[in-house]
Parts: structure tokens; sequence; C-alpha cells
């Protein structure tokens, strides 16, 4: 039997250059996107008025882009709990 050890440097994500930011949101949006019930979350909350848009506009591609307007702060939140690779993956 072998041990092997592994070092990673890990990132918080106001450490991660801009191309790897933009790929810790996009990843963030995209879980958003994928585990939400939209029809279950407050219809007064900021990420259902960003679903509505999208459904009002007859977009539903743009769904990410609405997400990032008017739930930015909670987007970010979200980003700065978790440690991040150089590449903008989250680091499990």
């Amino acid at each position: 039997m072998k041990t092997v050890t592994r070092v990673y440097q890990v990132y918080e994500y106001d450490e991660l250059n801009e191309a790897a930011q933009t790929k810790a949101i996009n990843n963030e949006i995209e879980f958003i996107i994928t585990f939400t019930d939209f029809g279950e979350i407050n219809k007064n909350s900021n990420l259902y008025k960003a679903y509505r848009e999208s459904e009002r506009m007859l977009t539903p591609w743009f769904l990410g882009s609405y997400i990032w307007e008017l739930c930015r702060k909670m987007v970010l939140e979200n980003l700065r709990s978790y440690d991040y690779l150089v590449d903008g993956s989250i680091f499990v």
C-alpha cells in the first residue's frame, strides 16, 4: 500500500483573478437555477422577481443575467463562503 499526499493552493473568492471570479459566478448562478424550485420560493424575493422577469419577457435564457442583476448581494455572499482552486472551481 502507498500513501500519497497532495498539496492544494486554495483561495477565497476575492483573491481570484477576474476570469476565475467570472467562472465562480457563472457556476453559482447555474447551481441556483438548477436546484431552485421557483414555484416554492417566496414570491416577494428578488430571486422570484428575476424568475418572473425572465418569464414575462419570454427570455428564460436570460434568467442568469436577471439573477445577477437582482440578487448580486446574495450570490456574492454565497461565493464568499467557499474556498476555490486558482481556476475558480470550488475546492471541496
